[in-house]
């Protein structure tokens, strides 16, 4: 963002007059804590004035920190605008909202969140930047608060000519290229001045469509590079509050910044925005389920085939460099495996993603929490390890459904009546179909009988199962296909179809329910 002189903004009260609440995105948004800009020869937006501005970041592997990339702004509680040519061939997209100073380590007020769906205007041409807009869908809504708010989008199209006509200058915010730094640690605020469409055809090739609008300063004032995706907005009026409504997206402009610059007009897309929008609620409105993790089920599954891992809550447990045993993502804090093979002070690793193309992640182990009562691998056959920090949640990566409350009951009569179980195996993406066998049949070795908290299960096709391997039941919940953990295994004979004990995690929901509770309080507190 060029260093300017800002000017007081022109307050657009004949444009936007007060209008009901149902022409907006979001009924309460634009408004920050202080949307009056009065900041003269300054550089730095006012603390807390852009609530929706957010940071764009890439993270590549679990070595490096997360990379910043573009901007974008908060229009919904579970999207962000930005640019297309931001997006349209990144991964592992994070979306940080409540970002001021990109240098401090007050992480107050601040939310990290990764994207779980681009959604890039079917006609964006990477070549010429035209229909250069994108919506970016969260794994999870975002929680308004003072930090973080949504800025307003204008939902009447008809209202394009007008504003076109009317609106003669804007705020631009980002965090882009300085005049003496390639990026600003500060987020930086400049106004704009609506210039005719013939003064960027003298700076540019190409020819501006009618979705694109042009915009600079006689005093050098610009966006430039980094500022990408980010906003041109103006201020209204609306139901008798004062707004910031976002107008434009930063697309491009000259190598020097030289003070012209080409935007995405958001107005020419106020529909397609809304029909997005629109049907991301439908897909939302289904029963309420009493879930450990509402985010089993929160529409990871994706649109397209091959878009989401097929086990995304699937652990594999290390030594250092060797492979352990099995577990099953819970919660974004913990990994439930068996307990029997774990012994104090050793460090383990636990790795989530491998059953995707996307990104593997590896975690340490802060600690294993064995039950109480455990005595052998024929005897309370169970533990919690609890990772050394949160896991982001994405298409890969998000836990299996468990139930919490009163759910148990429901929980363990569907999987006593299912015919469909499936085991896990240790082989990348390797499940089979089991058969239940009746307990006292099942196992008479020199432990003893099995109780009531295991299970009897014999393969129907030829895997190979390891200490761990997850149990599960596939279930629809809306528009979602989600997984619940039934089991997982303990021991068993190693040949093919051969019978295998489980112990019965579902008879574990009230311990397992209790440590994840107490850790979330303690985090709490």
């Amino acid at each position: 963002m060029t260093t300017v002189v800002l000017f007081l903004h022109v307050f657009l009260g004949l444009l936007l007059q007060d209008q009901g609440f149902a022409e907006l995105l979001e009924e309460n948004c634009g408004i920050g804590s202080d949307i009056s800009p009065k900041i003269f020869n300054g550089k730095n937006a006012i603390i807390g004035s852009n609530p929706w501005m957010a940071l764009l970041l890439t993270k590549g592997n679990e070595f490096e920190p997360p990379t910043f990339f573009c901007a974008g702004t908060l229009i919904h509680e579970s999207f962000v605008l930005t640019a297309a040519h931001c997006v349209f061939d990144k991964l592992n997209i994070i979306v940080r909202l409540g970002e001021y100073d990109t240098r401090s380590e007050d992480r107050t007020g601040k939310e990290d969140i990764y994207v779980r769906e681009a959604h890039i205007y079917k006609e964006y041409e990477q070549k010429t930047n035209v229909n250069d807009i994108a919506l970016l869908r969260l794994a999870r809504s975002v929680s308004y608060n003072g930090h973080i708010q949504p800025i307003c989008i204008q939902l009447d199209p008809r209202r394009k000519s007008n504003m076109d006509n009317t609106i003669h200058k804007f705020t631009a915010v980002g965090w882009g290229k300085t005049r003496t730094q390639d990026t600003s640690n500060v987020l930086q605020t400049v106004t704009l001045d609506r210039l005719p469409r013939s003064r960027c055809d003298d700076y540019f090739w190409n020819n501006n469509s009618t979705s694109q609008f042009c915009a600079g300063s006689s005093n050098g004032a610009d966006t430039c590079g980094g500022d990408s995706g980010g906003p041109l907005y103006t201020i209204g009026r609306y139901a008798g509050v004062r707004r910031q409504t976002q107008l434009g997206i930063i697309n491009y402009g000259t190598k020097l910044c030289q003070g012209v610059g080409v935007y995405t007009d958001v107005m020419s897309y106020v529909e397609w925005i809304e029909k997005i929008v629109f049907e991301s609620d439908i897909e939302v409105i289904i029963p309420k389920i009493d879930l450990l993790d509402r985010n089993c089920i929160s529409d990871y599954t994706g649109k397209k085939s091959g878009t989401t891992s097929q086990y995304p809550w699937l652990a594999h447990v290390y030594i250092d460099s060797y492979p352990l045993t099995l577990g099953t993502l819970i919660t974004d804090r913990f990994v439930i495996s068996t307990a029997h093979f774990y012994t104090a002070g050793v460090p383990l690793n636990v790795h989530l993603g491998r059953n995707s193309k996307g990104t593997e992640f590896i975690i340490p182990v802060e600690s294993v929490i064995r039950h109480p009562d455990f005595v052998s691998l024929s005897v309370n056959d169970i533990a919690l390890l609890k990772l050394s920090m949160k896991v982001q949640y994405t298409d890969h990566i998000r836990p299996i459904c468990m139930p919490f409350l009163n759910e148990t009951t429901l929980f363990r009569e569907k999987a006593a009546k299912a015919e469909n179980l499936r085991v896990i195996g240790s082989a990348v993406g390797s499940s089979a179909l089991v058969q239940r066998l009746n307990s006292t049949n099942c196992y008479n070795g020199d432990y003893q009988k099995l109780g009531n908290k295991q299970m009897c299960f014999r393969n129907n096709e030829s895997i190979i199962l390891t200490s761990g391997s997850p149990l599960v039941r596939q279930f629809a919940h809306g528009n979602a296909q989600a997984y619940t953990l039934v089991g997982m295994a303990s021991f068993g004979q190693s040949d093919h179809h051969a019978w295998s004990v489980y112990t019965d995690v579902l008879s574990y929901s009230e311990w397992i329910r209790e440590r994840v509770i107490s850790d979330r309080e303690r985090v709490i507190q």
